[in-house]
This record gives C-alpha cells, sequence and structure tokens, in this order.
C-alpha cells in the first residue's frame, strides 16, 4: 500500500521541526508495541499445547503401544515423557509411519485403524514446529489398561491355558520363530468347544515381537518329545519328535466337520499376538470358533532380544459360548489357483490339495529310511536379485460366505499384498490393499461391517516380493528364496477370517449341495466392443472336483469337442493382457504396467480352455475364472 505508507511516514516527525513533537512519537511508539504484543499473543494462542491437544490424541491413538512394559522404546503418557521424542515423533507423525497402518485408505474400512486425520497430524506437526510446548492447565487422565484380560464385560475367562514351558531369551542375536506344544486340559479335551471371544498374553511382552496360538492335529508316529528347534537352538521339551517312524506310512485325517468340508485345514489358527492388538479377538453374537478336542495348542513365537537375558512364559484365556454358536469362524489362505510372473501353476496328474493349500502338495519321501509324506511347494523359489516377483493367489466360493477380517503375512521380501473379491457377475471390489507391508508391523484388518461373499464369487491376494540389494530388510539378496515358516526365508498367505453362512453349527448337520460348481469348459473366447467377454461355441460345462489347476484335466480338455453353448467369463482380469488388466475395477489404482500379473491367455478368437466357479441366474450362465489355457490358435468346432 505505497500511500498509506507514505502517509505514515509523513506523520512521524524529528523534534524541532514543524509537525507533531516528542509526545506524539512516544504513543505512535506506544501503539506499535501493544499491537507487536497482541500479534505475538495471538501466535502464542494458536500453537497447540501437549496438555490441550498433543495429549488427547496420544492416549486415543498412541497410548496402546506407549506405555510402561510394552515393546516400544518409550512411554508416552506424560510431557515429560513425550517431550524429548518431539521430533522423532513429527517425522513419524508427518511421514504416515505412525500410528502403524499399512492399509491404503482408499480401499476399504476397518474397524481397528488408527490412522490419523490430517487434523490431528496438523496438530502434532503444529505443536512440534512451535516449540512443543507443555501448555497450562492439567492434560486429560491417561487411559487406562487393563494389564491382564480384556473381554468387554470384564469378566475373566473361562479357560486358561499356559504354554508348557518357559523360553529363555539370550542377550543378542537374531532368534528364528519357534514352536511348543501342548494338551489341552481335561474339561476341553472330551469334546469339542466354541469360543466367543479369546486372548494372548506373552509373560515378557518386550521380546515378544509377535505371538499365535493354533490348534494342530500331530500326525501318526508323532509324540511330543525334547529336541532343538533348530541346530543350535535351545532344548525344548514339548515339541513333535518321531516316535515310531513306521507309522507315518498311515494316515487316517481326523472327523471334520461340516464348516471344515470347505476348509480342512482352515480351522487351525486361533488368536494372533503383535504390540497393540492385546492379543486379543472377539466374534459378533451367534458367532464363534473352535477348539478341536482331540488337537494340541500349538504356541509359535518370534523373540527378539533386548540387550539382556530373558525369560517368557505365554497364556492364553479362553471365553467359551454358553451354546453352540449358528455360524463357526475358520481361517483361510486364498489360494487354490496360483499365478506366478504371468505363468499359471499346473499341479501334475494325481495331486490332492485341499482347499487354501494348492501351494502345497503330499510327496512321498523317506523318513530316516522309512517312507513317508512330507509336503512340498508346488510355488517356485524367488530366484537372487529379483526386484518384481510377482504372485497373485485364487480361492473360488461355491457357497455364501461372510468375511470378518484379512491379515496379510510374509517375511522380509515382501514388498505389498491386496486383496480383491471378484462377484459372480465380474464386478470387482478392493477388500484391503498394503501397498507396503512391514515385517515388523504385521496387522490384523477388521472389516469395519462384515463383508457378503455371494456363492460364485472369488477372492484373489495380489503380492510382490523384493529380493534385491535395494531391499534394506533383505538378508541375502544373492540366496535364492525357499518357502518356510523362517523369516530367513519366504511366506505368501492372505489370511481371511470367515463363516459359511448356510453351515449351522446348531443343527450337527452336513450341509447342502453348494450353490455354485467348480467346473471345466472349451469354447471360443470373444471379446466385445464394451470390453465384455463371452465363451461361445462352447462345450457342456464338467464339473471338476480339483480345487487347482491340473495337467490332466487340460490333456483331457484339447480332446472335447465345442458345442452350442454360450457363457459370459467373470473374473478375466488375471488372464487378458496387461494393458487391459489395467482397465478393470482398481486394478490402475494398485499396479501398473511392471507390477500388473496377467497370463495372456485369453485372447479373442482363440479356442480355449476354462475352469470357473459357476451360478445360474435369471436364464444367465456365468463363468468365474479362475484358469485359463490355449486349446487352438483358432476358432471353430473341431
Amino acid at each position: 500500500m505505497p500511500a498509506s505508507g507514505r502517509r505514515c511516514r509523513q506523520s512521524i516527525k524529528t523534534p524541532g521541526r514543524s509537525g507533531a513533537g516528542p509526545a506524539t512519537v512516544f504513543a505512535i511508539a506506544i501503539l506499535l508495541l501493544r499491537g507487536a504484543d497482541g500479534a505475538t499473543q495471538n501466535r502464542t494462542a494458536a500453537v497447540p499445547t501437549f496438555n490441550r491437544d498433543v495429549a488427547p490424541i496420544i492416549f486415543s491413538k498412541c497410548a496402546g503401544c506407549h506405555r510402561p512394559q510394552q515393546a516400544t522404546p518409550m512411554s508416552l503418557l506424560s510431557f515429560a515423557e513425550a517431550r524429548p521424542w518431539a521430533q522423532a515423533i513429527r517425522r513419524r507423525v508427518a511421514a504416515r509411519e505412525m500410528p502403524p497402518w499399512s492399509a491404503d485408505p482408499r480401499f476399504g474400512r476397518f474397524r481397528n485403524d488408527l490412522t490419523l486425520t490430517d487434523s490431528e497430524i496438523a496438530t502434532v506437526t503444529g505443536w512440534v514446529d512451535g516449540g512443543a510446548p507443555e501448555g497450562v492447565g492439567a492434560p486429560p487422565a491417561p487411559p487406562l489398561f487393563a494389564e491382564g484380560w480384556n473381554h468387554p464385560s470384564r469378566r475373566p475367562p473361562d479357560v486358561i491355558l499356559e504354554m508348557p514351558e518357559h523360553i529363555d531369551v539370550p542377550a543378542q542375536g537374531q532368534l528364528p520363530t519357534l514352536s511348543v506344544y501342548s494338551p489341552l486340559p481335561p474339561g476341553l479335551a472330551a469334546a469339542d468347544s466354541f469360543v466367543e471371544a479369546l486372548q494372548l498374553i506373552p509373560g515378557n511382552v518386550p521380546v515378544t515381537h509377535h505371538a499365535s496360538i493354533s490348534m494342530r492335529t500331530l500326525p501318526p508316529g508323532v509324540t511330543l518329545g525334547a529336541a532343538r528347534p533348530w541346530p543350535g537352538g535351545p532344548l525344548l521339551r514339548h515339541v513333535p519328535v518321531l516316535r515310531d517312524p513306521a507309522a507315518l506310512k498311515e494316515t487316517r485325517p481326523r472327523p471334520m466337520s461340516g464348516a471344515e468340508v470347505f476348509s480342512p485345514t482352515g480351522t487351525s489358527h486361533l488368536v494372533f499376538y503383535f504390540p497393540g492388538n492385546h492379543g486379543f479377538a472377539i466374534y459378533p453374537p451367534g458367532v464363534g470358533k473352535r477348539v478341536r478336542g482331540s488337537d494340541f495348542v500349538e504356541w509359535s513365537v518370534h523373540y527378539t532380544p533386548i540387550g539382556t537375558p530373558e525369560r517368557d512364559r505365554q497364556r492364553a484365556g479362553l471365553w467359551l459360548t454358553s451354546v453352540p454358536p449358528r455360524r463357526e469362524v475358520i481361517t483361510l489362505r486364498v489360494g487354490d489357483f496360483h499365478i506366478v510372473n504371468d505363468e499359471e501353476i499346473v499341479l501334475p496328474a494325481g495331486i490332492t490339495t485341499n482347499p487354501g493349500h494348492a501351494a502345497l502338495v503330499d510327496v512321498v519321501q523317506s523318513c530316516e529310511g522309512v517312507p513317508c509324506v512330507r509336503q512340498v511347494s508346488t510355488i517356485p523359489p524367488i530366484p537372487p536379485r529379483a526386484d518384481n516377483w510377482k504372485i497373485t493367489a485364487m480361492t473360488p466360493f461355491q457357497r455364501d460366505a461372510t468375511l470378518y477380517s484379512a491379515y496379510p503375512h510374509g517375511h522380509l521380501r515382501l514388498r505389498d499384498m491386496t486383496y480383491v473379491l471378484t462377484y459372480p457377475d465380474g464386478r470387482e471390489e478392493t477388500l484391503l490393499s498394503v501397498p507396503k507391508y512391514d515385517f515388523n508391523w504385521q496387522l490384523v484388518y477388521v472389516f469395519a461391517e462384515p463383508v457378503h461373499v455371494p456363492a460364485g464369487s472369488t477372492v484373489k491376494a495380489i503380492g510382490h516380493f523384493d529380493n534385491s540389494r535395494a531391499n534394506r530388510s533383505n538378508p541375502a539378496p544373492d540366496s535364492e528364496v525357499k518357502w518356510s515358516e523362517q523369516s530367513w526365508d519366504e511366506m505368501f498367505n492372505g489370511f481371511l477370517d470367515l463363516s459359511i453362512d448356510d453351515f449351522d453349527v446348531r443343527l450337527g448337520a452336513s450341509m447342502a449341495e453348494p450353490a455354485a460348481g467348480i467346473v471345466t469348459a472349451v469354447g471360443c473366447a470373444v471379446r466385445h466392443s464394451d470390453g465384455s467377454w463371452t465363451l461361445a461355441e462352447a462345450s457342456e460345462t464338467r464339473p471338476s472336483a480339483k480345487l487347482h489347476a491340473d495337467a490332466e484335466e487340460i490333456a483331457a480338455s484339447r480332446m472335447v469337442r465345442g458345442g452350442q453353448n454360450r457363457y459370459q467369463l467373470a473374473g478375466v482380469a488375471e488372464f487378458v493382457s496387461t494393458a487391459e488388466q489395467l482397465t478393470i475395477g482398481d486394478r490402475a489404482r494398485f499396479t501398473d504396467t511392471r507390477t500388473a500379473n496377467a497370463t495372456g491367455q485369453l485372447k479373442h478368437g482363440t479356442m480355449i480352455g476354462v475352469k470357473a466357479v459357476t451360478t445360474t441366474g435369471a436364464g444367465v450362465r456365468r463363468l468365474n475364472l479362475v484358469s485359463v489355457w490355449p486349446v487352438a490358435a483358432t476358432c471353430g468346432r473341431r
């Protein structure tokens, strides 16, 4: 403002000249000083303080971990505790690294989301930038944490289990995951039970990186005894050991519940502990998890040494249902069909797989000179220095199901994982995307509302591994990576907690026939101008009992003649070109041309074989694809 500036300068005269005298100059100075003082007061009032602004955020979003006797390096329950960490807090909060929450906010809503809002982040960073003042008055009272059991009713567990022995944790070193087993107490071993809630509590929180309890069946010829879980490891007294190797030649699967017919291996996992979740899980009314009386409890723990020798013995609390629940929760790994680096994994003839575990097949090997059956991975190892190793796992749903939570699991080279639900009509919904998976923060993502999965749908877990030197967590970039439970190897497990809608535990009866079937068909692939696909001039569908891509079925399909049938194709994204995949659903939002994993076997004008989960409604026959293979380069009945 040039004019007003000139007037202001002209009104201030030096003594001895015409105009305002010393009194005027003094009065103007006082006014200027008062203005400056008022501005300072306004700026001070605008700076957030710990007591008024920051403490409520820390108490609601951070104190679950940042309190005494937890795995975090510092407590933040007071100004005196938080102030020395102000700059570190600012860096981690501004980078959205704390509180730890790896889900992409664009997809899904989750009940346990601790993400800070933009306003909360601005408050914390403004507090630090303003000098991190304590403020006047008292902060709100710190939250009260139940150091024991966390059931909302405040009642204690009905049954408390305890790890069968103490585990001594050394002061230094990198420890593999270890497991010990214990039998159920007589009251639970007599029959199957159901829990409405359960909790795992480490005896030594600072050294417990993560832990879980599961129910396991010991195979024939195996008992609990003393052994070292790895060379040079501690001598443990409750690990599976061979008792009679000859007995391993026999396999007698234990009876399955109705829910397990859907996923025989799916009921084992009970609860997972990691810093911040308190190892607690609770299910909606009428829903429970089975504890099979004939099984053993597996205590699996990954310890992190903290510089001093430590000891741990964990406990688990079970809150039993008063009556059998209507629905049974199972934990399922997504993965009956797999695509690795744009190629399907096809299993040889004669292989039997369990739902969710087509990555593992039973192979006859030698156990101390006696033939026995061991599980071998069908997924190829990750080559040395591979920086973009791609995998997609798929599971078809033949019955209506309800999803409660998702839990991505891998080790130090897993870079990301995304869950995609493909409905029978081909619509895709991205349930969860974890673009920066962190082995140190393995989170369970509980859906804000249970997700309904209609029969005829598929769920896909899409992931990428980085075995290069650019991955700072990679323990051995020049080595081939095998698949195992140890952290220096790898795993790709997209877990889901779910129940099957048409199985009522209270009835105790077998379920009706599935609403959707697994079928194969042969026909001509036709792509329409709107981007949809059909299988034209197609054969009748043939039922399939094999829940994986099977070499024998593929060979037999090449002898099948086409027909006059026509099917709408859904779930095409994994089988079209990379360019087309990126036009489907949310694909372009979480992948790109380099990371897309598509076989390209679905080509217009070619004869193909397909495997799919199928439903029929309103006269429309749809095939939701899980496998596609070439039959002939051109169409036409053969």
